[in-house]
């Protein structure tokens, strides 16, 4: 006869023509042992499911168990919480250099202001409707980062644990 080494221990009581059967009372502490076990391991599983989900374990089993549901069922995300994060800072940083080019441009005007004795009225105008056009494309280029750092926001929230 071979020993499976994988196998589990065999539960019960041996068998055997000479065995003593089990009075009512031990046949009932034996199940109830048996009960406890099978509670335990049905416990220490829903525990581990609930920390790999990312939520609490004193969650409900049905609840805990359509929340794995509803994550198994969203479709896989390309990007890794530490990508977008990268992408948000990127995003901070662009924003932050239009922010002074911005700054840049208001002192610019302001230096551009009419100087009798080096502008005339002519390049004046010329040099303001540029530098709007710029501060415009500029405030533009602000907005939609902004909008792309809202999506990122979008995209953290959905891809945080419950």
């Amino acid at each position: 006869m071979s020993v499976n080494a994988n196998a589990r221990p065999r539960r019960g009581r041996p068998s055997g023509k000479n065995r003593v059967p089990l009075t009512a009372e031990q046949r009932r502490a034996r199940n109830a042992l048996y009960e406890r076990e099978r509670r335990q391991g049905l416990g220490t599983g829903y525990s581990d499911l609930a920390e790999a989900v990312g939520c609490s374990s004193d969650l409900p089993s049905y609840e805990l168990l359509k929340m794995v549901e509803t994550i198994l069922k969203m479709p896989k995300q390309q990007e890794t919480v530490e990508e977008l994060t990268e992408q948000n800072r990127a995003l901070e940083d662009e924003i932050a250099t239009l922010e002074e080019q911005i700054k840049i441009n208001d002192i610019k005007d302001w230096l551009l202001q009419p100087r009798q004795d080096v502008l005339n009225e002519e390049t004046i105008s010329q040099a303001k409707k540029e530098l709007e056009e710029k501060q415009k494309q500029t405030e533009n280029e602000i907005a939609k980062l902004e909008d792309d750092r809202e999506i990122e926001k979008i995209k953290e929230w959905l891809l945080a644990p419950f």
